[in-house]
């Protein structure tokens, strides 16, 4: 399995470096800045990228959704290890359908429709799986789960971009990775807990549902003009400020 997951990434590597015209012929590459501490401090003081990042972090956070799931699996539906596996192999590749789905919607509607319906359908997510009673109905379950999940992930990703300060979508991208690791670890310190301490897997659902709940306040606090184009539309959120703090970091 480390051998194939070597070579997808050798693969991906080839593939970048062979700049096919297709993909990267209509690109104009930006002169580099060279000043990588001003950009992060513009990135600091540019607000958007916090209530995204917040976002993120709430999404990703999701106490009971990885080692306390585990042992739920395997405690009390008695879950082997290869079910374990493809539970989270389903998971994940139910995500992509739901990624795909969410490329055409976006240019349909607006970015802010989609984050508060996707939020919506998103709360419960993890939910059904309280109420499995095998490991067949568990594996079914993950395929209705990561469905939203893509969904849900699709119109957080897209807002982590758009609030990112121009020229700087891939740090923020990066940002949001390391995050994402720091979040869901922190996740199964406390799912963990709440498994052996504070009433089992019903707990942790408790909490996995309030967190996601959580989301839906941090929403109010995005700039409405980030999010009130549909994908292809101009975002004009620049203030005057912005762009003399921009200015002053060219010069």
């Amino acid at each position: 399995m480390f051998l194939l997951g070597a070579a997808v990434m050798g693969a991906m590597a080839i593939y970048a470096a062979a700049k096919p015209r297709f993909l990267y012929g209509h690109l104009t590459p930006e002169p580099p800045t060279e000043r990588p501490l001003q950009d992060l401090a513009r990135l600091a003081r540019h607000w958007p990228v916090y209530p995204a990042l917040t976002i993120w972090f709430l999404w990703s956070f999701a106490p009971g959704s990885g080692t306390a799931l585990q042992f739920h699996m395997q405690n009390t539906l008695h879950a082997t290890d290869a079910q374990w596996g493809a539970w989270n192999a389903i998971f994940a590749a139910a995500f992509i359908p739901t990624y795909l789905v969410y490329g055409m919607f976006c240019r349909r509607f607006s970015a802010r429709t989609l984050l508060i319906w996707t939020t919506a359908v998103g709360i419960p997510q993890m939910v059904p799986l309280y109420f499995v009673q095998s490991v067949d109905q568990a594996l079914w379950g993950a395929a209705i789960i990561g469905l939203t999940g893509g969904a849900c992930s699709g119109a957080f990703i897209d807002l982590l971009i758009r609030s990112a300060p121009k020229g700087l979508q891939g740090t923020i991208m990066m940002a949001a990775g390391s995050l994402y690791w720091l979040a869901i670890r922190l996740g199964d310190v406390l799912g963990t807990r709440l498994y052996e301490q504070a009433g089992g897997f019903a707990a942790c659902m408790v909490a996995i549902t309030v967190t996601y709940a959580c989301i839906i306040p941090v929403i109010m606090t995005v700039p409405r003009d980030l999010i009130s184009t549909r994908e292809g539309e101009a975002i004009t959120l620049d203030t005057e400020a912005e762009l003399a703090a921009r200015e002053g970091v060219r010069d």
